[in-house]
């Protein structure tokens, strides 16, 4: 069945044609390149790349970012909301300027994880399509099929359900497109900046300054590799050191924290973002308030220790 519609609210309407309990996935036949691009995937795609999409609107920023769930049944509490950078002369004519912690009273929320759903490119019968994961048609799946649905008209503005004829494709294996590896070598400043600048372009020369302090730090630590997120990934960078067993995920982001994992990069680079968020899955989490800059190099001494 073909949906052609900006969202759908009741699900049966368009899976009826699903056995109970039977497999389907959503669909979109690719007419050109636009759509990819539009994804984060490049012309050049090979076949069977996931990768999960980038933020084009509400829901492919829920299925990136989650959302938060604000609790006005709790007390407030003061959170860190920002780091900004202060500027002030004195009445002798002395310029300053500082990063300041910007804290406010809030409503305390809960962040309702992100569905993460990644989309695959597969060549079937000489069609190119963009193909969701496999679903059931089950109560307790309702729920994702009819976000992967909705995920696919905002971005594409149509799909189509496929259920019994989807036993025909052969997927092949997955390869993730979420990250890609900035050129081998040393990684100078100049470079790390200039993807670093493209990314935070629209953002004023203020926020700009606090997100390049961020990553020069990391810079100055001499990372072994330098990769870049693509995709729902793109606000995020990852920093490998081999000799310490770290990687280092630093946000392109003023509210997003540090993630640190040990370990091998391979295994981190596969997780999906909704995995990355879990708190039992990395090793250190460094918000950007006061002093973070310390709390991180904590954990490389203790590492080399």
């Amino acid at each position: 069945m073909t949906i052609k519609r900006t969202r759908i609210r009741n699900l049966e309407n368009y899976i009826a044609a699903v056995p109970p309990g039977g497999s389907f996935r959503a669909i979109f036949e690719l007419n050109g390149d636009e759509a990819l691009a539009l994804i984060g995937l490049s012309a050049d795609v090979g076949n069977g790349e996931s990768i999960l999409p980038k933020i084009v609107g509400p829901i492919s920023r829920y299925n990136a970012d989650g959302r938060w769930i604000i609790r006005k049944d709790l007390p407030r509490e003061k959170r860190y909301i920002r780091t900004v950078r202060w500027s002030w002369k004195t009445w002798s004519g002395e310029e300053h300027d500082e990063f300041r912690d910007i804290h406010r009273e809030c409503y305390q929320r809960e962040l309702d994880a992100p569905p993460a759903i990644e989309l695959t490119y597969m060549t079937h019968e000489s069609k190119r399509l963009i193909v969701s994961p496999a679903m059931n048609r089950t109560a307790d799946q309702d729920a994702t099929a009819l976000h992967t649905i909705n995920l696919f008209l905002e971005l594409f503005q149509s799909c189509e359900i496929v259920s019994d004829d989807l036993r025909h494709f052969a997927p092949p294996a997955l390869r993730q497109a979420n990250w890609k590896l900035l050129p081998a070598g040393q990684y100078p400043w100049e470079r790390i900046a200039a993807h670093v600048g493209h990314a935070v372009g629209r953002m004023s020369e203020a926020a700009r300054s606090v997100i390049l302090d961020r990553q020069k730090t990391l810079e100055a630590l001499n990372p072994d590799e330098c990769w870049v997120g693509e995709g729902g990934f793109d606000d995020y960078m990852a920093y490998v050191f081999n000799h310490d067993g770290l990687i280092v995920l630093e946000s392109l982001r003023r509210d997003n924290a540090i993630y640190v994992f040990k370990g091998d990069w391979r295994p981190v680079s596969r997780l999906t973002k909704a995995q990355i968020i879990q708190a039992d899955l990395y090793h250190a989490r460094i918000v950007h308030s006061d002093g973070w800059k310390g709390r991180l190099a904590q954990i490389f001494t203790k590492r080399a220790a």
